[in-house]
């Protein structure tokens, strides 16, 4: 009788494929997406799971990336080229990770936004992983001041450097605000509570910009007391819907109940570290040669009213694309010292 022949092999079962899920949510400024993965959990070292965002003002349906291992978000976009986000990136669940990235590094405009999980690498993944959000519009409307009473620069370790304008609004706000567009910076304008009202629009394009608004007093007296700078502080938030943190004393004058005034009114008092002394007006080249001398950490001083401004105009054409050129993140004041915005979602 023959031997029975022996079994005949099997292949290893391929593992099936795993569901994954995308979830987003809303905080703030900040776009919070959850990526779930029933089989792995997390991305392993080398993988990472990737979302793409299609809605109003995401120019080329950017893709919104995180790696395992070490945790990294980036967006890769259809134009071309991978860029490494600024995002709070935290494990959910054994299964889960999130990251909450903000939706202005995405391009993302207010409208109804669509999700589609895209891959998982080295894997198959079981349908597209899609979900919906509704982004509403964000109003940013004030910070909160922590730490010194007074302050002349910010820290040194950043290549940063703070633009501060004082003494608007005027006709000159609007040239200033497009030429921060231009090169992607931004700035705080110490507003004047008298001259707020006169161009009550300018206010509020300066925070529309994603700049913010200061303090200079009401109308540039020297010594003003704790009833001015309110006044000053409530025409300005009563305006712009923003309320300042930040106060700059006229002339630069200070003492002891200057700052403690402004204290008590829940702004610190800000002076500068590079005056460019433009209201001299010594022409274009003179005004960027003081700015330029600015090293990461410095607040730079400059005017947007108070005169005529087109040389401080002319000389930010300099400015701006030099600083670019070095390296530097020109900022505002409250970011420049870390101060955490409020916002208002509508």
């Amino acid at each position: 009788e023959p031997a029975p022949s022996a079994p005949a092999a099997t292949a290893p079962a391929t593992p099936p494929p795993s569901p994954a899920a995308v979830r987003a949510g809303q905080e703030g400024p900040d776009i919070d997406l959850e990526w779930t993965d029933t089989a792995v959990g997390a991305p392993r070292r080398g993988a990472s799971v990737c979302t793409t965002l299609r809605g109003p003002g995401a120019p080329g349906s950017p893709t919104v990336c995180i790696r395992g291992g070490r945790p990294m978000v980036a967006v890769r976009r259809r134009t071309g080229g991978v860029v490494v986000l600024d995002a709070r990136v935290r494990r959910t669940s054994a299964t889960s990770v999130a990251a909450a990235v903000a939706a202005s590094d995405l391009g993302l405009r207010a409208g109804a936004i669509r999700l589609r999980l895209v891959t998982t690498p080295g894997r198959p993944v079981v349908g597209s992983g899609t979900g919906t959000l509704t982004w509403r519009p964000v109003v940013r409307t004030g910070c909160t001041r922590a730490g010194a009473g007074q302050v002349f620069h910010g820290p040194r370790n950043l290549r940063r450097i703070a633009l501060s304008f004082d003494d608007g609004p005027s006709s000159a706000t609007p040239a200033v605000l497009s030429l921060l567009a231009r090169y992607d910076a931004h700035a705080t304008f110490f507003v004047l509570g008298q001259a707020a009202g006169g161009k009550p629009g300018a206010l509020r394009d300066v925070i529309a910009a994603g700049n913010t608004l200061g303090d200079h007093s009401w109308a540039h007296g020297r010594f003003p007391g704790a009833a001015d700078m309110n006044a000053a502080k409530q025409r300005i938030a009563a305006i712009s819907g923003y309320t300042p943190c930040l106060y700059r004393p006229p002339y630069g004058l200070t003492n002891g109940r200057v700052v403690a005034d402004a204290n008590s009114l829940g702004m610190t008092s800000v002076m500068w570290s590079t005056d460019t002394n433009d209201w001299r007006r010594r022409g274009a080249a003179d005004i960027a040669r003081q700015a330029l001398r600015a090293v990461p950490g410095d607040i730079v001083l400059m005017h947007d009213g108070g005169g005529p401004r087109g040389q401080t105009v002319d000389a930010l054409r300099v400015v701006l694309p030099t600083w670019r050129a070095r390296g530097i993140e020109v900022v505002t004041v409250e970011d420049l010292l870390g101060y955490a915005p409020t916002y208002r979602v509508d």
